[in-house]
């Protein structure tokens, strides 16, 4: 516990995202960073349009699982387009790099 200029007591708290201890310089503080505030709200955000049935990423509809044993999607179709072509871009440049 540190002491404040006008006497109060301070507590130190854990983040939320890392469970470092650190002393809070805000009223409702929860996190020892603004990159761990982001990313836990990222985090969360993520988990909950999951759970809505929508993509994680742009927050669209998912298609929802084939009945013929298909895998069920992570993103959206759009989505899952521009992760295929970002991943093949990325291969094919270390293709020409070697």
């Amino acid at each position: 516990m540190e002491q404040a200029k006008g006497g109060k007591k301070i507590e130190s708290k854990e983040c939320l995202e890392c469970g470092l201890t650190f002393v809070p310089t805000a009223n409702g503080q929860r996190f020892c960073c603004k990159a761990h505030s982001n990313g836990y709200r990222q985090k969360k955000l993520r988990e909950r349009r999951i759970a809505e049935g929508l993509c994680p990423v742009c927050g669209s509809d998912m298609p929802k699982a084939q009945p013929y044993g298909k895998r069920e999607s992570l993103y959206c179709e759009k989505c899952t387009e521009a992760r295929r072509e970002s991943k093949r871009r990325s291969r094919d440049k270390q293709m020409s790099l070697s």
